[in-house]
């Protein structure tokens, strides 16, 4: 499979891959009463994995529905799954095998901007692009520290304890 770090958002949660079946460009979902559902059809036109599904669609196909979308690596890794397939098409097995700090740093400014906002924190250099503002009544955010940078992981009324995360 894959890596995780090179698919292309956004990711869809999928059940175990143990169930998925690829028969050319046919993508499915087998259950234990050997119903098919199918996820994708690469041999349909169409760049991404949601084009091909609308075709799909209106072909009478029946379709395995994707409930849950992850738009950002803080969302997969906040994920409690570790199936995906990206918009691409392609089928991601993703195991946190990597223990990493997570930090609580006091909020400096949050400033609305086109994408979101950006959120500047205490004792980080750079500077975080958040899709939501925190809760007016969160002082804090919990960052990652990573082997080559930060990941916003989540905000919190208060300062909590430094712990770890596996990742």
């Amino acid at each position: 499979m894959p890596s995780i770090w090179k698919a292309e958002f956004p990711l869809y949660q999928l059940n175990e891959t143990s169930l998925l079946t690829r028969e050319g460009g046919l993508l499915f979902y087998e259950d234990a009463d050997e119903q098919r559902w199918v996820i994708d059809n690469k041999d349909v036109s169409g760049k991404t994995l949601g084009a091909r599904r609308v075709t799909l669609a209106l072909r009478g196909y029946k379709l395995y529905k994707l409930k849950y979308v992850i738009t950002s690596y803080q969302e997969l890794l906040v994920s409690g799954t570790s199936h995906f397939i990206d918009s691409k098409g392609d089928v991601y097995n993703y195991t946190k095998t990597k223990t990493v700090p997570l930090i609580t740093h006091k909020i400096k400014s949050v400033v609305p901007y086109t994408e979101g906002h950006i959120i500047t924190l205490e004792g980080i250099h750079c500077k975080f692009i958040s899709q939501a503002a925190p809760n007016p009544h969160f002082e804090f955010a919990q960052v990652l520290h990573v082997d080559r940078g930060f990941i916003l992981y989540g905000f919190c009324g208060e300062k909590l304890k430094d712990t770890r995360r596996k990742i």
